[in-house]
């Protein structure tokens, strides 16, 4: 019995730190992310404790949510002809565990740990972006003109946004006049790095968010808070297009993606290639409205129409539909993207007790569905790793009477 407790013991005390590692490392490195990932699942699995694991889980709605779009995937192979590769699309979601090993697992009164190693991980990622930037050393990965050490600058943009919003709910609510100094100038540098970036998902994210946070934050005087959010957001938008020629281009090649589009009717541009992705979408849903067509089969409809239409020949490339709604809908219908929808529903309806973890809440949300509007990103290891941390943290602190309101305290 106490060799039972002990190694119990020793299970909790590695979930613990391996926990912080897999927050830590999330910016950093897809290997790392699946070693700790993995570790974290079978650390959760030689606890033991299922009873009260499964207990917490049973009567979590979030979990209940994704338990029905996991199975309802599965259920959609019946009706997918490419069902190896579909079977293996599926299988990527099992990132998505550790959100819930988190959950149950994790230490309730240390869960402020988790955001401060995620928030250290990303300074390490922000040091090595600005260094490439100014050119003080290079990397396999990024370049001067986008700055991205170790991802994709789709997907570290939205990294970067959610952590510039998750400091100034840190700088919105530190007691501590020094630490409101340096969560500001953290939040100045990172907002800058998404800036010198090429992401413009994040950078939508981050102005759409941007406004929620404080207008909730200054909900009691409406006046004040629609000044201050026009004012930042001002500010917010005049010195990225003087000082950062890349958000500069980024934003007027919007404009020439219009021209090509409406005026050249061209599609081959970024803004070009997703509308044409609606326009093949669209072809799909008329035929398979209700269950779609499956996971991969979708990517296959997607390659058959390009090819029969002239017009969508840029779009023949690609990989998935660089959208997260569209790409479920073509693979799973209506009844797939309802399911989906449903998952932050459930997480939007979590109570928290503190007002800055429901902050944090209402930015992942916002971050992530402005965020799946141009990219897939729940089915990217780097995001998924993102999403199941964070997600993870709320889940601990879902009526967390026991934790004070500044547990995001270094």
């Amino acid at each position: 019995m106490l060799i039972d407790f002990q190694k119990r013991e020793l299970m909790q005390n590695s979930i613990y730190y391996f926990t912080l590692l897999f927050a830590f490392i999330s910016p950093l490195s897809r290997a790392g992310i699946v070693f700790t990932s993995v570790t974290l699942i079978l650390l959760w699995i030689f606890e033991k404790g299922w009873v009260e694991k499964w207990n917490q889980l049973k009567s979590c709605k979030v979990f209940q949510a994704f338990g029905i779009f996991i199975i309802y995937n599965f259920i959609s192979l019946i009706w997918t002809d490419e069902v190896l590769d579909s079977f293996k699309y599926i299988l990527k979601y099992w990132y998505l565990i550790t959100a819930f090993v988190i959950f149950t697992s994790f230490p309730k009164e240390k869960s402020g740990e988790i955001i401060k190693f995620f928030i250290l991980g990303m300074l390490v990622s922000e040091i090595l972006s600005y260094g490439i930037l100014f050119e003080f050393w290079t990397m396999k990965h990024g370049t001067v003109s986008d700055p991205t050490p170790f991802m994709n600058h789709l997907d570290y943009s939205i990294f970067l946004a959610f952590t510039s919003i998750l400091l100034l709910i840190k700088v919105l609510y530190s007691d501590d006049i020094r630490n409101k100094i340096m969560y500001s100038l953290f939040f100045l540098t990172v907002s800058g790095n998404l800036f010198v970036t090429a992401g413009r998902s994040g950078q939508l994210a981050f102005f759409v968010t941007l406004p929620i946070i404080l207008f909730i934050f200054f909900n009691k005087k409406v006046l004040k808070s629609l000044f201050i959010i026009f004012v930042t957001i001002g500010i917010m938008l005049i010195f990225p297009m003087l000082l950062s020629d890349t958000f500069k281009n980024r934003v007027l090649n919007v404009k020439t993606d219009f021209d090509k589009l409406f005026i050249e009717k061209s599609y081959n541009s970024s803004l070009g290639n997703r509308i044409g992705a609606w326009e093949v979408a669209s072809d799909i849903a008329k035929d398979n409205p209700i269950l779609g067509v499956g996971n991969q089969d979708n990517i296959i409809e997607l390659q058959r129409i390009t090819t029969e239409k002239p017009h969508l020949q840029p779009l023949n490339w690609y990989p998935h539909f660089h959208n997260q709604y569209l790409q479920i809908s073509t693979a799973l219908g209506i009844l797939g993207i309802l399911i989906f929808i449903y998952i932050f529903v459930q997480i939007g309806k979590l109570k928290q007790n503190q007002e800055n973890i429901y902050l944090i809440k209402t930015a992942f949300i916002s971050i992530f569905l402005v965020g799946f509007i141009a990219e897939p990103f729940l089915h990217k290891q780097f995001t998924m790793a993102l999403f199941s941390i964070i997600l993870g943290y709320i889940l601990i602190n879902k009526n967390s009477d026991n934790i004070r309101k500044n547990n995001l305290e270094m």
